[in-house]
């Protein structure tokens, strides 16, 4: 598309050249007749250039974009890696996993923990992300149910604005259940202020 585009503008360059050139030289220029067949000719070529120029503008931006994508689901992957190999190295030293004196604190640890932060803004967490949907705003009126379903498969409702395939969709593997029930829990709780359990 980008090459069609550059050699629609090439022509009309090339056009815009010839009219000056034989314009400057001939006196009868242009003739009735070379208007007739020259002006339909010249708003095609400025009408194609125009619309390929639409056209490679909108893919270069899909491109940008799914590059974006790709390298902000590489970037959580690999934070899910180095937390998966510190609790490893936590277990091979014999050294106990460090434990929450709450639910809550759990979950916000494995908020932490797995580099929710990254993609996400949360304000109870301090978090600043603008990957990926603002927690605060997008789970104000969703229950624990939907929570839960947006972490383990996010694909099943995608935050308009947003692009599937952005958050990864092994978490519901990835992270413990007890884990899993403390950031559901934390999260519902950090965004219903009002409904928080005790």
């Amino acid at each position: 598309m980008a090459d069609a585009f550059y050699i629609a503008g090439g022509a009309l360059v090339v056009i815009a050249l010839v009219v000056s050139f034989i314009g400057m030289r001939s006196d009868n220029f242009p003739s009735p007749t070379l208007l007739r067949i020259g002006i339909p000719l010249v708003a095609a070529v400025v009408v194609v250039t125009a619309v390929l120029a639409v056209k490679t503008s909108s893919e270069e931006a899909e491109h940008r974009e799914h590059e974006q994508n790709e390298a902000a689901s590489v970037e959580s992957e690999v934070q899910n890696v180095e937390n998966q190999q510190v609790g490893v190295d936590d277990e091979s030293t014999g050294q106990p996993a460090p434990s929450s004196e709450s639910p809550d604190a759990l979950g916000k640890q494995v908020f932490a923990d797995q580099g929710c932060a990254g993609c996400h803004s949360l304000e109870d967490a301090n978090a600043t992300g603008q990957i990926g949907p603002n927690l605060d705003e997008a789970l104000v009126d969703k229950d624990e149910d939907f929570i839960r379903t947006s972490i383990v498969d996010p694909s099943d409702e995608v935050e308009a604005g947003f692009s599937d395939g952005i958050m990864p969709t092994t978490y519901g593997d990835d992270i413990a259940p007890d884990e899993l029930d403390a950031l559901v829990a934390y999260l519902y709780g950090a965004t219903h202020p009002s409904g928080k359990k005790k």
